[in-house]
């Protein structure tokens, strides 16, 4: 998806800077949606042209890609993202886990309908509400949460004005002040793809939300297709899934461990073609 241009914009810009001024071009870890428009392929097709190597981070965006522009697949590449990174780039050691802490990740009704209004719909202020009643009921520890968003805080303010036994997380104005806040979860509940990725890096277990493919293939690429769900939950499947996952471990470790070697790798072997010397780990 183009995201309102917002991404080809970036895109292009960036290829024209490397244009000008002869520079080397390495896209990492992208993540290609379905949904463009004409003018947001026009406007990327100068930096995939350019790029001597691209990766993706994950096959859903591979498989988009290599039918947008056929020619790139000789330079495609797989390297999941790299906020699977977040623990180690931010100094940040897992946290003991007492079982009872849960995050809330809030997303704006507004933002959702961008992309689906079904799920604005579903999960609304009030399902939110209900939810943190019920997790508090039961006698979890609940925080509502957002990645930053402005739009996001002031829904997550909107949930705890009705649910006020919860406690309500400020808005992290950082990646090192989200992945402090995830890390003292254990278990998060988020539509957003990179809450999801620094709790698997944080070994924080993740219960996604599926508004678009992106989350669904992340959680496929960690081996955890069933800790998501592609359509809003009643209160009581999505309290019993949150039972279950809490029960449970969390994902494989030599797994994630290979998955972020292949970023590693990627980076270093694209960055080498353009120094004088071969970057090692």
């Amino acid at each position: 998806m183009d995201n309102n241009l917002a991404f080809p914009l970036r895109l292009n810009t960036i290829s024209r800077l490397v244009r000008e001024h002869s520079a080397p071009l390495v896209l990492l870890s992208c993540g290609v949606g379905r949904q463009w428009t004409w003018i947001g392929r026009k406007m990327i097709e100068p930096a995939i042209n350019r790029a001597a190597a691209i990766s993706v981070r994950d096959l859903d965006s591979m498989s988009v890609l290599r039918e947008m522009f056929p020619s790139v697949s000789g330079k495609l590449f797989v390297a999941p993202d790299p906020g699977l990174w977040a623990a180690e780039t931010y100094n940040i050691r897992p946290e003991s886990k007492t079982g009872m802490r849960i995050g809330l990740g809030i997303t704006a009704p507004s933002v959702l309908r961008r992309r689906s209004i079904d799920a604005a719909e579903q999960y609304s202020l009030a399902y939110w509400a209900a939810l943190a009643d019920r997790l508090n009921t039961i006698g979890y520890d609940v925080t509502l949460f957002c990645n930053g968003a402005p739009k996001d805080y002031e829904a997550s303010r909107a949930v705890h004005m009705r649910s006020p036994s919860t406690t309500l997380a400020k808005r992290p104005t950082s990646g090192k002040n989200l992945a402090q806040l995830i890390n003292t979860f254990d278990l998060i509940v988020s539509h957003r793809l990179h809450a999801n990725i620094v709790a698997t890096s944080l070994d924080v277990k993740a219960l996604g939300l599926g508004w678009d493919d992106k989350v669904r293939s992340y959680f496929n690429l960690i081996n955890q297709p069933d800790a998501m769900f592609t359509a809003a939950p009643t209160i009581s499947q999505m309290t019993r899934t949150i039972e279950e996952l809490l029960g449970r471990s969390t994902v494989d470790r030599i797994h994630l461990e290979n998955l972020k070697s292949q970023t590693l790798d990627f980076l270093l072997n694209s960055l080498s073609l353009h120094s004088p010397t071969k970057l090692q780990r």
